[in-house]
């Protein structure tokens, strides 16, 4: 490892947000604002952004094919890839793990630990991937919302809060976005409420 002085620094190139709050408060709409971007549409929720907001998107039925098209979308000059949403994203890799790992699939249909293992090395790799070729990348997620010591707790609806804390930790900036006073509004930080 190379020493640098205090002045010199990296400038980082690829960034990866998340915006998470209800139904219909505009999330898809303001990551479609992003420069240059490719939806990967996991839900088929697209068509609830007005039309003159959409940009290029791919809807997507299973892993494999979100992962063939994030990497063509790259190759083809995209600088942002948007996935809507990340919950349903975490759906598609448990499906594909069902299906081509079975031997991390309890007796019950659910992921053996060793499975959910396999879906954060799924999920980092994809990340990493994107961000490791310069491309930024805009996560949305549905809101969820728990009460801990009287105060309630909205955080990004991902599977579970271990999925969604981790999430958290491989960004670089989330917000919740909600409507105060009739105005969308977008928080960064913790919320509660």
């Amino acid at each position: 490892m190379a020493l640098k002085k205090a002045f010199e620094t990296t400038k980082k190139t690829a960034y990866a947000a998340l915006f998470y709050g209800q139904t219909g408060v505009g999330k898809s709409t303001l990551a479609c604002s992003a420069d240059k971007a490719i939806i990967v549409d996991f839900d088929g929720g697209l068509e609830r952004v007005a039309i003159q907001h959409r940009q290029d998107y791919s809807a997507v039925t299973n892993w494999q094919e979100a992962v063939a098209d994030t990497q063509q979308a790259i190759a083809s000059g995209y600088t942002t890839v948007v996935v809507d949403t990340v919950g349903k994203m975490i759906d598609r890799i448990e499906a594909d793990i069902r299906a081509n790992n079975p031997a991390m699939v309890d007796k019950r249909g659910g992921l053996t630990l060793k499975g959910f293992g396999l879906r954060k090395i799924m999920f980092s790799n994809y990340l990493n991937s994107l961000k490791n070729s310069g491309v930024n990348v805009v996560f949305v997620a549905q809101e969820t919302e728990t009460e801990e010591d009287g105060r309630k707790i909205r955080r990004p609806a991902v599977g579970s809060d271990k999925m969604a804390t981790e999430l958290l930790q491989d960004i670089d900036i989330a917000g919740y976005i909600h409507v105060v006073n009739g105005k969308r509004t977008v928080e960064f930080g913790t919320v509660d409420y």
